[in-house]
């Protein structure tokens, strides 16, 4: 199962015993347990469960567009920022391996 399976399940099961936004956020909360999520992603779910059911379709239409969005713009930072440092620690490596080669030798 996905972690979006795992936290829609969350969310459906804890329905029964409360309303949807305290489920919703506690439903985040053991997703970022199980997945590195960062503060950023979290303030934008938080926002997303607050304004879901509060409005008619178009304005949910519009929140989960404006979610997606700030979430797509996240995740171009996070690609940019793994290639950056990918070469950094593969230069680290590498070097690394150098220096205990001659330390070998």
């Amino acid at each position: 199962a996905s972690v979006v399976h795992d936290f829609f399940k969350k969310c459906a099961d804890g329905l029964n015993k409360s309303g949807i936004r305290c489920v919703w956020e506690r439903s985040i909360a053991e997703c970022g347990e199980t997945i590195p999520l960062k503060n950023e992603d979290i303030d934008v779910l938080l926002q997303l469960g607050a304004q879901i059911g509060m409005s008619d379709v178009a304005g949910q239409k519009t929140a989960i567009r404006r979610a997606v969005t700030h979430l797509d713009a996240f995740a171009g930072t996070a690609d940019e920022e793994y290639a950056r440092l990918g070469k950094t620690y593969r230069s680290c490596g590498v070097l690394l391996g150098i220096f205990f080669l001659i330390i070998v030798i």
